[in-house]
């Protein structure tokens, strides 16, 4: 009985050993039918995707304006630079040293910082007005953006794109090799078909539309086009089903139309 055991416990382990060669093994090559070219193809496509949907995302996205355009700060700061210089003669200029020192410390400061980061109009640009310390209620721009409708060239093919860049506000953007990529994507995404591509070139087959063959005058010129179906007619003979393209024209059940 124990040998018996141990027979089984080898042939088991010889089982698992050749069980592990047969995991071991190489896996198979890559199959013809995998078109490296096509997955170029569709990666092109992906990525001009992706493009399109980020760059009208930072075209609609519009860039904040400042809260002290809104709060109308640089117009308060003005009025009471006003007050301090006409009450200088009733107060023997005791005001003069504040309105210079708004001048040196608010006022002058303010319109470097306005004019450096939001030298741009209202609205991230789209708005009318001045820009820099432009006074404007944030009702109204408010008002102004929820009315404003999408220009509809900002919805384009993607033949368009390489172009055409239409992220201008509130300043446009550098081309930094931008338009080349678009056109090198372009032509990876779409090659020109061919009758016969070659495997792996990711390419189309060209449509045939047969447009000459629509003259019922030619009906011998083009051969009949076989449908695979064999028909028994009346007499009991067996032919070969086809159909003739030509307009007018019929099979002659041997191997012409007519």
């Amino acid at each position: 009985m124990r040998a018996m055991r141990l027979k089984i416990l080898a042939i088991f382990g010889l089982a698992l050993i050749g069980a592990g060669s047969a995991f071991a093994q190489a896996p198979p090559p890559i199959p013809p039918t995998c078109d490296t070219g096509f997955y170029n193809v569709l990666s092109s496509r992906a990525w001009m995707e992706s493009k399109r949907e980020m760059e009208a995302a930072q075209k609609f996205i519009l860039k904040p304006d400042s809260v002290l355009e809104y709060s109308c700060f640089n117009n308060q700061i003005q009025r009471l630079m006003d007050v301090t210089a006409s009450a200088d003669g009733l107060s023997g200029n005791f005001l003069a040293p504040l309105s210079t020192s708004l001048e040196a410390t608010v006022r002058s400061p303010l319109t470097v910082y306005l004019g450096s980061n939001f030298s741009h109009t209202l609205g991230g640009g789209i708005a009318g007005g001045s820009p820099g310390g432009t006074c404007a209620a944030m009702y109204a721009i408010w008002d102004f953006l929820k009315c404003y409708d999408f220009d509809k060239a900002d919805f384009r093919f993607f033949s368009a794109m390489a172009a055409d860049d239409r992220r201008l506000l509130p300043l446009a953007c550098p081309d930094n090799g931008r338009g080349a990529k678009w056109t090198a994507q372009l032509t990876a995404a779409y090659p020109a078909p061919v009758a016969a591509p070659a495997p792996g070139s990711g390419r189309m087959n060209a449509v045939v539309t047969f447009r000459n063959r629509l003259n019922p005058n030619t009906c011998n010129t083009f051969p009949p086009v076989l449908t695979g179906i064999k028909v028994i007619d009346n007499s009991g003979s067996a032919y070969d089903d086809a159909v003739c393209v030509a307009p007018g024209c019929h099979y002659n059940k041997t191997n012409r139309c007519q």
